[in-house]
């Protein structure tokens, strides 16, 4: 139960299926995912306590430490405070071409980035290099917090 609720999550918040394709790829993901990767995926997704549909996500060994603390796990960029650092852990759009901007701009999965300024648009910086865009786009960045 626990791993098809993750799957739930995962796949309807962070890869925005719709309910239609939802319920056949959450039954083939959740005996694809080995418990060890369990742990990872809810904690990925800032220990969620219930799925798309309501129901409650029973705990799990990796939530019991963190019950307290999830908002310190992944959180969107238009989140972060000026001055914080995180590494992009996954980017959640619709928009293909979002997809091919954030691309062409270096920022993809695994990247470092800065927030230097939040108004009247944000800065980040990134590479040695700075990019300016509005607080939506930058909600579609969900990052992994890092210390200065």
């Amino acid at each position: 139960i626990r791993r098809k609720r993750l799957a739930e999550v995962l796949l309807n918040h962070v890869f925005q299926f719709n309910n239609e394709q939802l319920d056949e790829a959450v039954c083939k993901f959740e005996h694809a995912v080995f418990p060890e990767i369990e742990a990872s995926i809810c904690t990925l997704l800032g220990h969620p306590s219930h799925c798309p549909h309501g129901y409650e996500i029973p705990k799990g060994v990796c939530c019991e430490g963190n019950i307290n603390n999830v908002q310190n796990e992944v959180l969107p960029l238009s989140d972060m405070k000026v001055g914080e650092k995180g590494r992009v852990a996954y980017i959640r759009t619709q928009k293909d071409s979002r997809l091919h901007r954030f691309s062409g701009m270096g920022i993809r999965p695994g990247v470092v980035l800065e927030l230097d300024q939040k108004y009247p648009s944000l800065i980040i910086r990134l590479d040695n290099a700075e990019v300016a865009m509005d607080s939506d786009i930058a909600s579609d960045i969900y990052l992994w917090p890092s210390t200065h």
